[in-house]
């Protein structure tokens, strides 16, 4: 018989993580300057020690194209597709991604004293594609 899942073909490697996300995020992400996130001001391009990063990881990609985000209804595709979790883990794997993000990078989370301090005022509300570097 033949091995392998999904779609893919006998001769199609798999595709890594990073190539399913950023498809997804290319179809369905929203662009936060024409539909903004709900209720929220937080500035998705702060971090900067991540900056450098990006531009090495992300060749061929804009910047506007790190802060699109996917409101949870369209994460569903991370959560099915790249994660292979059932729909009813959708809600629960979108909150503690932003928890994490949340904790870590935008409050500092460790002891190095970087981060807002702690301000729920710039927490990120949605899922943006630049969390999956």
């Amino acid at each position: 018989g033949q091995q392998g899942q999904g779609q893919q073909g006998e001769d199609d490697p798999p595709k890594c993580i990073r190539d399913q996300v950023r498809f997804i995020y290319d179809e369905l992400g929203r662009d936060p300057a024409s539909s903004p996130p709900p209720s929220t001001t937080h500035n998705y391009a702060t971090t900067s020690e991540y900056d450098e990063e990006e531009k090495d990881d992300e060749e061929g990609m804009d910047a506007g194209s790190q802060i699109r985000y996917l409101p949870p209804n369209d994460f569903v595709r991370i959560t099915k597709e790249v994660c292979q979790f059932p729909t009813f883990f959708n809600g629960p794997l979108y909150s503690r991604i932003l928890k994490l993000w949340n904790d870590v990078v935008v409050c500092g989370g460790g002891d190095d004293g970087g981060g807002s301090g702690g301000n729920d005022d710039g927490d990120v509300e949605v899922v943006t594609y630049r969390m999956f570097r």
